[in-house]
């Protein structure tokens, strides 16, 4: 483990506050789009996984790829069944597996909601490389300290 003896002096300083500032505006930024098609930003991200997968997913799996727990994602998912979202179908030979689907409505909301997330985001005024620079950045950040949270967990 490296150390470079970090030091926040002020909370302005502070990673942490401008990461939890920036996810509340993500946040913020997300629910006003997403509220006219009645979605949550958890149930959009769970479209999204479902949209580039093109097949059913195992509820389980989805769980792991949403780094939520079942006791979070079966309310959650429940939630977009009674929306028509998606589908809940028990696996014929096992009804422990749960596999979750896109419905007809899914499918067709892909592109209308896309076309609004990508209107909204241009606002940012953002280039390509821009974003992509920030979303490396994001994304060296995330590694980080999933490695560092790892290493915490083996310790206790």
């Amino acid at each position: 483990m490296i150390s470079n003896n970090l030091e926040t002096t002020t909370v302005e300083n502070e990673f942490c506050l401008e990461v939890y500032f920036t996810k509340r505006n993500l946040s913020k930024f997300f629910s006003k789009i997403l509220r006219e098609f009645n979605l949550t930003f958890p149930q959009y991200v769970s479209l999204l996984i479902l949209w580039q997968e093109e097949k059913p997913i195992r509820m389980n799996e989805m769980t792991e790829r949403l780094q939520l727990d079942y006791g979070t994602t079966s309310p959650l998912f429940k939630r977009m069944e009674k929306n028509q979202w998606i589908l809940r179908r028990y696996s014929p030979s096992d009804k422990r597996k749960v596999y979750l689907e896109l419905t007809a409505k899914g499918k067709e909301m892909e592109r209308i909601i896309n076309a609004r997330v990508k209107e909204y985001l241009n606002t940012t005024n953002r280039t390509k490389n821009e974003y992509a620079e920030e979303l490396q950045s994001i994304h060296q950040i995330n590694q980080k300290f999933t490695d560092v949270n790892n290493y915490l967990e083996d310790l206790f």
